[in-house]
């Protein structure tokens, strides 16, 4: 089983995927395990660990490939308007992944405007 992965930073000026590998102990074998074919998944930047999303645009439902691993991309125009670089850049925020029922977890993401070179 992968173990956690770092994210990529985010450069708002360009699209970005925010991914998770996500597992569930088994209740009858008390085993870890992939969970796979989750329905109703949502993922979310937030400001916190726990918050809610900063902006409508900044959430969405996920899509799993490769089992267990879910994502979604997150487009660089909502990230833009929604991230400016002088509140966001060089912050921390999360990527949160729940279906508001049984799964909750998060992530911390730096926000990273690279600098432009003329």
């Amino acid at each position: 089983m992968p173990g956690p992965r770092k994210l990529e930073p985010i450069n708002p000026r360009n699209d970005w995927t925010g991914e998770k590998h996500i597992t569930q102990k088994n209740p009858t074998t008390r085993a870890i395990e992939d969970a796979t074919g989750l329905s109703g998944l949502l993922a979310w930047l937030s400001l916190t660990s726990e918050g809610a999303t900063i902006d409508a645009s900044l959430s969405g439902a996920v899509t799993e490939a490769n089992g267990a691993r879910y994502f979604r991309v997150f487009q660089g125009t909502d990230l833009l308007a929604h991230l400016p670089i002088g509140t966001f850049d060089k912050t921390v925020i999360y990527l949160v992944f729940g279906d508001s029922v049984n799964i909750f977890t998060s992530d911390p993401v730096k926000v990273v405007y690279p600098r432009r070179s003329d």
